[in-house]
């Protein structure tokens, strides 16, 4: 079943690849209450990067990206947006809303989900704690300046493997801290079934 354009455009903000990327796209959701969160962590502690990416903008800041798939050259389109709800000392609340647009300019096959972030998380060892971004399964990263919605971001990227129902996926995120949320863009792809789904920010708006 494929995974809702929300739930894996968050996924790769934080660091986890949620696509199924087969079948049909489940029936239309209401909106969920946020998940709730872990407990705080005991011990040493660092600032949680789901909760950073948010804390340089006020609540009601909206991120919005388009999704592209191709499988097997068959291309459909998406658009998503994430909004900062809420933003504690210790918390932050973001809505995701994922649709299919519709030929008169409205929404079809809408979905969307809250989830709830805590600020600290424990410290993790070694090689983990100096870049809290970096994804499981990374094999190449670096730097660079991209182009989106009319505007320059520098860029961190990482390229790192993964694996789905339908086999292993190769995935390239690219990270900025001027962005809401962190994610620039997104190429996601797996081989199995000759699919690439590619996800770009589109705007980014402050109430």
């Amino acid at each position: 079943m494929r995974a809702p354009a929300f739930l894996y455009s968050l996924s790769v903000i934080f660091a986890l690849v949620a696509c199924s990327g087969c079948g049909s796209p489940p029936a239309p959701a209401p909106a969920a209450p946020p998940a709730p969160a872990a407990p705080e962590p005991a011990g040493e502690r660092v600032e949680n990067p789901k909760y950073t990416a948010w804390s340089r903008v006020p609540p009601g800041t909206v991120a919005t990206y388009a999704e592209v798939t191709d499988a097997a050259g068959t291309v459909t389109r998406r658009m998503s947006t994430l909004r900062l709800a809420e933003r504690t000392d210790t918390f932050a609340v973001v809505e995701a809303e994922d649709w299919a647009p519709a030929a008169d300019g409205g929404k079809t096959d809408a979905q969307s989900q809250s989830l709830k972030q805590l600020r600290w998380m424990g410290k993790p060892t070694g090689a983990a704690a100096k870049d809290l971004q970096r994804p499981a399964g990374t094999y190449a990263d670096g730097t660079e300046t991209l182009t989106v919605a009319g505007k320059k971001y520098d860029t961190r990227w990482y390229k790192y493997k993964g694996h789905v129902e339908a086999g292993e996926t190769d995935t390239q995120v690219w990270y900025s801290d001027e962005v809401p949320g962190g994610l620039v863009r997104s190429v996601h792809r797996i081989p199995s079934l000759k699919k690439v789904i590619t996800n770009e920010l589109t705007g980014i708006k402050t109430n």
